[in-house]
């Protein structure tokens, strides 16, 4: 005795496999993409958007002019 199942249900079967293969596949790469993502945008987290700015020599002598002042001051004009 053959086979007695219809054509339609065997590629009914080879597309629902093609798909669960094509479904895993698509995952996996969007998986991968989303953690280089995720890691490029740490990288760029901690060199670019937490690190704290570095003063250049201007700003330092505007600072230590300030500074200057305020210790040139006497103790009745601080308080």
């Amino acid at each position: 005795e053959g086979d007695h199942s219809p054509q339609w249900i065997h590629f009914l079967y080879a597309m629902t496999t093609a798909s669960a293969l094509f479904y895993t596949l698509l995952s996996m790469w969007l998986a991968i993409h989303a953690s280089i993502s995720a890691h490029s945008f740490g990288v760029r987290m901690l060199t670019q958007l937490v690190r704290l700015p570095i003063p250049n020599k201007a700003q330092l002598d505007a600072a230590t002019a300030i500074a200057r002042d305020f210790e040139g001051l006497g103790v009745t004009s601080v308080l």
